[in-house]
């Protein structure tokens, strides 16, 4: 029986890790706003969109590349990366500390568009269970 490509499935388990972290981070800062000054962030309006958006992004791009489904992974997945590029470009800027996050976006981006966006479509040939 035919399966997801495995860089689907990584994908997948490392969205489905982090937008479980941002939903939480969301909870502890509508929770216990100020409290832990370390971990907590303002709870502003757009800070609390932006949380609540990504998070949701990751978990349901996370499902699609699971199920391989086009509108669930590859337009949320493509919508998520595009996001958190701006993000990070426009509202934080190009600075030793904002390099790191732009890794995950930008191989992800790649790799949906590059590697596995006939995946979804349905016009690559999924592998067998001895491929990689």
């Amino acid at each position: 029986m035919p399966r997801r490509p495995a860089g689907l499935t990584l994908f997948a388990i490392i969205n489905f890790v982090l937008g479980g972290a941002a939903l939480q981070s969301l909870i502890v800062t509508l929770l216990f706003p100020g409290q832990y000054p370390q971990y907590s962030i303002d709870p502003t309006p757009f800070k609390i969109a932006t949380l609540s958006l990504t998070g949701i992004l990751l978990l349901v791009s996370g499902y699609g590349f699971l199920k391989l489904h086009y509108k669930a992974g590859f337009i949320t997945g493509c919508v998520f990366c595009i996001l958190s590029l701006v993000h990070i470009l426009a509202i934080e800027g190009l600075a030793n500390t904002t390099i790191p996050k732009l890794i995950y976006p930008l191989i992800l981006l790649i790799s949906l568009n590059v590697k596995y966006k006939l995946y979804f479509t349905g016009e690559a040939e999924m592998p067998n269970k001895y491929e990689i």
